[in-house]
């Protein structure tokens, strides 16, 4: 009678203990004003807890990405199916030769099962760009309905893995815009990326 138990309690630990290891993972985006896809390995938090994370760019199969990283927090509304998140964010590439900075401040609406992919956003934010040595420029937006958070899969995912390269890529290359030839964006037209 005691071997059953033995090998029903080892089975358990072991269930437990793998689906521990696995990696949740959250995918922010801004839908329509542009920017990459950044990934979070982090889950949304219960409710009045938060929780912080670092924030990697999605690099693969996306031709818009600044192979930026950041920082998050997130928090999960006591009373009402929101989430607060904060985030700042530095391109490792230039955005038509520049160099760029992002911060953000969002609510954002959970589905009813207080879940994923999010309903309703509204963003406001601050962002710096200019070429290195050189005073930058400073920015704001305030977007509506446009950041979404969904899952993704960073475990057996490549598209959401961190990126790999060499730690020379953030000076190698330039990210073109549309066409070669056009000018840096001022800093209300541009990308948000969290």
């Amino acid at each position: 009678m005691i071997r059953p138990i033995f090998f029903i309690t080892v089975v358990f630990g072991l269930l437990v203990a793998s689906s521990q290891g696995a990696n949740a993972a959250l995918c922010f985006q801004y839908t329509k004003s542009g920017g990459g896809i950044s990934v979070a390995q982090a889950d949304i938090p219960a409710p009045n807890k938060c929780v912080t994370f670092a924030l990697y760019e999605r690099v693969l199969n996306t031709p818009s990405t600044l192979a930026g990283v950041g920082t998050g927090s997130l928090c999960t509304s006591t009373n009402s199916p929101m989430v607060l998140f904060h985030y700042t964010y530095e391109g490792c590439l230039p955005l038509g030769g520049e160099n760029y900075f992002e911060s953000g401040t969002c609510r954002l609406q959970l589905n009813r099962d207080l879940g994923l992919p999010t309903q309703f956003s509204v963003c406001r934010g601050a962002l710096i760009t200019g070429k290195p040595g050189v005073s930058g420029k400073a920015g704001n937006f305030f977007n509506q309905d446009d950041l979404v958070i969904t899952k993704c899969d960073s475990d057996t995912d490549i598209n959401y893995q961190v990126p790999s390269g060499q730690v020379a890529d953030c000076s190698q290359f330039k990210l073109r815009l549309q066409s070669s030839e056009q000018p840096s964006q001022s800093p209300g037209n541009m990308r948000q990326s969290p």
